[in-house]
């Protein structure tokens, strides 16, 4: 039986004094929920420039046990784009099996997945996919629209830049790959594209997260499979040509056996954000969840929850994940089971439970899985699972900021601002209100927009590349 519970940990830069509501977005889908037809599962989405959603997963076959990657499109609002492949849904029937790993809508408006292809138990293939914004095969890539890059377990990706891919292999020896966005390895990254991660002396890190931080060096983070019957949370730091920084945590290591701490058998890390002052958040799993901090040399934060760490034995979950608020600290999603039920969490900054939150510290969906979560837009969050797509909205005053990475930041000033507003880079934008409607917005990328039309208020400032801002007009 399928087990996945759903919780998210937002972690507040102060405490807040009133009560904050989460809520399913009546105007998305059918009250707050589009069902997707005949889907099994989706497991990944992405947001175009315009805010519409491309989901991937797997849907029903015609037959016991075929279970194609299948992608479906809804515009900003949830509705199915029917000219999106066949009535808006595009399926990959030359495999029996399609599980997708990693999803990108690129800048050239191209979709991109990676997918893990099987037909049968020595039929098993890594492939990078790409398909047109209709959802055609991209016939310029690879041969009809496909890459094989050969990997004989799932690997863990990271897509976040548009330049290059990071893909880890844990079949024998862990390893980190960098590809371009034409399949091809980097020969310069580590030795001949790739980096073992175990000395096997010290260390031998089996990755289930890779972050790229603001100075494009990475952190790789998972478990420590020295001794196998003793695991421990692990990390490390490479630079952007793959060597590791050896004065990060331990000489290049970070490390804590939390079995014996907490008494249990297995624990890992899952997921890991970035703070904007270059603290490195993560989450993950032992029996239940837990968040902990490090600052940018790999040292842990005694003082956050107890001992460094927030965590819950309710939870016992699976693949925790992390997405950034504004004005508040980071949050974390976590699968798993616990009643039948998913939970929305909200952490204080100190690690303690923040009872402002929902009135309780917590949201609960009742009967759905979830699966991945993104920002739509301010106040609005994307859920996917199970074959729904969901919105729910953030009361205001708790609005979620897009995740601030080195490659992809938009500054706006000033704010408060009377007449006009500057941004960092030439772009696109729409300006909003608190009611999501579009009042001005811009054909050619600008790098100001003129507001002394718009009356005194909160508004929100969309770009070209999905990132929201708020801003003030006096």
């Amino acid at each position: 039986m399928k087990k996945v519970l759903f919780f998210v940990f937002l972690l507040f830069f102060a405490n807040v004094i009133f009560s904050q509501s989460v809520a399913l977005d009546p105007t998305f889908g059918e009250d707050g929920i589009t069902l997707v037809p005949n889907f099994e599962e989706i497991l990944l989405f992405d947001l175009d420039k315009s805010g519409n959603i491309i989901a991937a997963g797997q849907s029903f076959g015609d037959t016991v046990g075929f279970l194609p990657l299948t992608l479906v499109k809804t515009n900003v609002n949830g509705v199915i784009d029917k000219n999106f492949g066949t009535n808006g849904i595009v399926k990959v029937m030359e495999f029996r099996k399609g599980n997708p790993i990693a999803l990108k809508i690129t800048n050239n408006n191209k979709i991109f997945v990676v997918c893990n292809f099987d037909n049968t138990l020595t039929d098993y293939r890594t492939t990078m996919i790409q398909f047109n914004a209709d959802g055609s095969f991209d016939d310029s890539f690879g041969e009809n629209g496909k890459i094989s890059i050969g990997f004989k377990s799932e690997p863990v990706v990271n897509i976040e830049s548009s330049d290059f891919i990071l893909i880890s292999d844990n079949f024998v020896h862990s390893t980190i790959s960098k590809y371009n966005y034409l399949g091809e390895i980097d020969e310069s990254f580590g030795k001949n594209g790739k980096v073992t991660m175990t000395d096997s002396v010290t260390y031998n890190i089996r990755p289930l997260c890779i972050k790229i931080l603001r100075d494009q060096s990475i952190i790789v983070a998972g478990f420590d499979a020295l001794n196998k019957c003793d695991t421990e949370i692990a990390c490390c730091k490479l630079d952007a040509n793959g060597n590791f920084i050896t004065d990060f945590a331990n000489n290049g290591i970070w490390k804590k056996n939390m079995c014996v701490d907490y008494d249990l058998f297995y624990e890992t890390f899952c997921d890991v954000i970035e703070e904007s002052n270059g603290d490195i958040v993560f989450t993950g799993k032992e029996f239940g969840a837990f968040i902990c901090k490090l600052n940018s040399d790999g040292v842990l934060y005694q003082n956050f929850g107890v001992d460094g760490f927030f965590y819950n034995y309710d939870f016992n979950g699976d693949k925790p994940k992390i997405l950034p608020f504004e004005k508040k600290y980071f949050a974390g999603i976590m699968f798993g089971s616990y009643y039948g039920s998913y939970f929305l969490f909200s952490i204080n900054q100190d690690g303690t439970l923040d009872t402002s939150f929902n009135n309780t510290g917590f949201f609960i969906l009742d009967n759905i899985h979830v699966s991945d979560i993104k920002l739509q837009e301010a106040n609005k969050i994307i859920l996917g699972g199970d074959s729904k797509i969901l919105r729910l909205n953030i009361s205001t005053g708790n609005s979620i900021r897009d995740n601030e990475v080195f490659f992809d930041t938009q500054f706006i000033f000033p704010n408060p601002t009377k007449d006009n507003l500057y941004f960092k880079n030439k772009t696109k934008y729409e300006i909003l209100d608190i009611q999501g409607r579009v009042l001005q917005k811009s054909e050619n990328a600008e790098k100001s927009a003129n507001i002394s039309q718009i009356k005194a208020g909160i508004y929100f400032i969309k770009f070209d590349n999905n990132k929201v801002k708020k801003f003030v007009k006096e």
